[in-house]
């Protein structure tokens, strides 16, 4: 099940646990104290959501992902720790950064094993922070092609930066986990042939946490 944060992550008194699936795998914004690989259940990774702030502009908005609803759903991402005198900044600060659509959610996460994966039930937090943009927000795109997706990737640019970086980026970071999401992977093999990149072909040589 998924439950609203509220300002809950301000009030306790423990450490914080923060589950990034999208550029927080490879752009950090806040301090924290470690990282794992992990997974959450139920949900699926997808391209949907409209990005006008970072990686696109209104009028021409990028492509970013979400996290939508599926029963037989696993995401793989990063699980940070974030210390206690630490996290009213590292809210703060992401709070800011997903401020297009996003909400703050709470979620188990699971180990993620490249060797046995998503096998065992090995909870690593019970209630992590997480960031879903839902359908109702106003920037959601919606469904397309991976092909579509790729199309308007490699013509977005905003202020984080391309958006084509967004998709390669976190297609390199679940590579170099052991992930491959045939989602993420397939949008980043179009846009890669539309860009003409050859691969082998990276912006990153390690994970970059």
């Amino acid at each position: 099940t998924v439950s609203v944060l509220y300002w809950k992550a301000m009030s306790d008194s423990g450490d914080l646990f923060l589950f990034g699936y999208g550029s927080v795998m490879f752009r950090t914004n806040f301090r924290y104290d470690s990282w794992e690989p992990a997974f959450v259940r139920g949900f699926d990774r997808v391209f949907f959501q409209g990005s006008t702030d970072h990686r696109g502009v209104p009028g021409s908005p990028g492509r970013v992902v979400t996290m939508l609803p599926k029963e037989d759903g696993r995401v793989v991402g990063v699980l940070f720790r974030i210390r206690a005198e630490h996290k009213a900044h590292a809210i703060e600060a992401l709070d800011l950064r997903e401020k297009g659509g996003y909400a703050r959610v709470s979620v188990p996460c699971f180990r993620y094993s490249a060797k046995c994966p998503f096998e065992g039930d090995e909870l690593l937090a019970e209630n992590a922070v997480c960031y879903i943009a839902t359908p109702e927000n106003d920037e959601y795109l919606g469904p397309a092609t991976e092909e579509q997706i790729a199309d308007e990737v490699a013509e977005r640019h905003g202020p984080s930066g391309p958006n084509a970086e967004y998709v390669i980026k976190m297609a390199e970071v679940l590579r170099l986990m052991g992930v491959i999401d045939p989602h993420v992977h397939g949008v980043e093999k179009h846009l890669k042939k539309r860009m003409g990149i050859v691969s082998p072909h990276s912006m990153l040589q390690s994970i970059p946490l």
